[in-house]
């Protein structure tokens, strides 16, 4: 059995969550495996933004001005799907 993660990172750049995946080792070759972490750091880097984690710089702009924010509820981004 194979078994990836990613950390989701809140708006300090800590680690507040994580996404996995497990499977059977026949299932989790080369490039299936290959676009499956693909896939998963782009839903925990979506769920990082979310909580106003910066990628850039590794903090959030609200951090970095000493001001904790997270997104507003009422903000749209487009969810990758999975």
């Amino acid at each position: 059995m194979h078994s990836v993660a990613v950390p989701i990172l809140n708006h300090a750049g800590r680690a507040v969550g994580a996404i996995s995946v497990a499977g059977t080792t026949p299932r989790s070759d080369g490039e299936r495996l290959e676009a499956l972490v693909a896939r998963l750091r782009s839903g925990g880097d979506y769920l990082s933004r979310r909580l106003g984690f910066n990628s850039t710089n590794g903090v959030s702009a609200a951090a970095s001005n000493g001001r904790q924010r997270a997104p507003a509820p009422s903000d749209t981004h487009e969810s990758p799907s999975l």
